[in-house]
């Protein structure tokens, strides 16, 4: 056990490589455990008969409590240092992904899931916190750069090699692909990781302000997950969304209460930190929807199987991976605002460029605009995360990357659920616009047929079901439904495109915010 100043002696100015490396393993890792077993999804779902709502929560479960474990993390450095944090959290999550791979049923695989995102969600702001501790202040651009490596670039890997191993051998393989990266951090983490500084009493954790996070999440994204399936009026959705809403109001009040909170909701009053956190949130809602976004358009729509799936998001991955250290000593050298202006602008550029993509895009067309988007996002995580944790006090550098990070990921899992949603309901939309829209004409089980062409197809089709011999009382049932077949896949292209635009436009929104992060004049302490 060392602390960083008799590492940095025992290893020389070097350290600060290694320490890079033992958390890029882990964040690989955690990253990838994050979207490969989506790719999973619709061979999970048949093998164990789970309903829709059921296979969510494979998803849904790790990103929420993935998402609630995050504040915890600046208080289990400070109490227990990064080193024995680290170790114990990878160990968590090497045991939940073997026990998801091996899992013999639908509830023993969501357990896992959630124990897995967990682990993941103490992991990921850890290694950030070491990041900036080793690195200079004058080189934290930098370092968080090398860093976002992992965070970003893992959820292209993860696709192409789920997908992969899914296509050629099993679902369960997804949830071996991330231990290797994680074994290789433990190793080195033994050994490289500082221990606890200092020697002082710990302080007391914050489990009412953890059990509020974790009500909040949880009831708002299972709401979010059902609330189309079972109707927004419906009792048990309407219970979710008050309950969250209960929960969030309750943690304010005791966060701002209680001695020891778990999130110190004091470095909110300046703001610049404010700002790069809404900044976070942001950037985590457009990374996690169009990493969502794009393999279920291909899939779905351009019939493209999971491996190629996932190979399309590996040039916009390698992309990124050039432009994190050069975006992140950019930020060293210049204000923040430099790098996340351009970076949102390129960012909403290449949602408006997707917006226009259809069923017969080709592949290279499709990673021309995910390419851009990656640039923009390798722009933004640099500088949004030192930018925003330098307002803060020096003594809550750890608590002001953690909660940074958490907010990222919050973002994330709300702008994913709530993509589904919009989704889903553009998907109806234009389903009715392309065939039951405009004034009555004939009444088909409820709807209207109004567009020329949907009624001359309508009326072509209750000429010839009946001399392919379909019964009478079939014909307009039949008609409507291969109605309803053709326009679909039209009706689904053109609820993503609508969802890209949402992502673009919501990215204009961070300019004010991103502004303010560059140019507010620091506190100094």
């Amino acid at each position: 056990m060392a602390s960083i100043d008799e590492l940095f002696a025992r290893h020389g100015k070097g350290y600060k490589w290694l320490a890079t490396v033992t958390c890029l393993c882990g964040a690989i890792g955690m990253t990838m455990a994050t979207t490969i077993v989506n790719v999973a999804l619709p061979h999970i779902q048949g093998e164990f008969g789970m309903t829709p709502d059921q296979v969510a929560w494979v998803s849904t479960g790790f990103l929420a409590a993935n998402t609630g474990a995050m504040p915890a993390a600046a208080w289990c450095v400070d109490s227990f240092g990064q080193r024995r944090t680290y170790l114990a959290a990878l160990l968590v999550f090497i045991f939940s992904s073997i026990l998801g791979g091996q899992a013999p049923g639908p509830g023993i695989l969501t357990i896992a899931r959630v124990i897995q995102g967990a682990a993941a969600g103490l992991i990921q702001p850890l290694a950030m916190i070491t990041i900036l501790r080793v690195y200079p202040r004058e080189q934290q651009g930098f370092g968080v750069g090398m860093y976002g490596i992992g965070i970003v670039v893992a959820p292209a890997i993860g696709p192409s090699l789920g997908g992969w191993f899914v296509d050629n051998m099993s679902w369960r393989w997804v949830f071996y692909v991330p231990l290797p990266f994680s074994v290789l951090a433990f190793l080195l983490s033994w050994i490289l990781m500082p221990d606890r500084e200092g020697s002082g009493k710990i302080s007391r954790f914050d489990f009412m302000g953890a059990a509020l996070v974790y009500l909040a999440i949880f009831a708002a994204l299972g709401a979010i997950s059902n609330g189309q399936r079972l109707g927004w009026d419906h009792g048990m959705i309407q219970a979710m969304l008050l309950v969250s809403a209960l929960a969030v109001g309750a943690f304010f009040w005791w966060e701002l209460r209680t001695p020891e909170p778990l999130v110190k909701l004091d470095m909110f009053r300046n703001p610049g930190y404010a700002s790069g956190v809404a900044v976070a949130f942001i950037y985590g809602a457009g990374l996690y929807g169009v990493t969502y976004l794009v393999p279920l358009f291909v899939e779905q729509i351009q019939g493209m199987n999971p491996t190629n799936s996932g190979l399309l998001m590996l040039p916009a991955g390698l992309a990124l991976g050039v432009v994190f250290p050069l975006a992140g000593q950019f930020s060293d050298r210049f204000p923040a605002h430099y790098n996340l202006i351009p970076g949102l602008l390129l960012f909403s550029l290449s949602c408006f460029y997707l917006a226009g993509i259809d069923r017969h895009s080709s592949f290279h067309v499709v990673s021309i605009g995910l390419i851009l988007g990656r640039i923009g996002l390798g722009l933004l995580l640099p500088a949004m995360t030192r930018g925003a944790v330098r307002h803060a006090p020096a003594a809550l550098t750890n608590y002001a990357s953690a909660t940074v990070n958490f907010i990222r990921q919050l973002g994330g899992a709300l702008g994913e659920s709530l993509l589904t949603l919009f989704l889903d309901r553009r998907g109806t939309f234009h389903a009715q616009m392309l065939s039951y829209a405009g004034p009555t004409v004939v009444d088909y089980n409820g709807q209207t047929a109004a567009s020329a062409s949907a009624q001359q197809l309508m009326l072509n089709l209750q000429i010839l079901y009946p001399q392919a011999g379909v019964s009478p009382e079939n014909v307009i049932p039949g008609a409507v439904h291969f109605l309803r077949r053709m326009l679909y896949p039209w009706a689904q292209t053109k609820a993503f495109q609508d969802g890209f635009l949402a992502v673009g436009v919501f990215f204009l929104l961070a300019i004010i915010p991103a502004y303010i992060v560059g140019t507010y004049k620091r506190r100094e302490t």
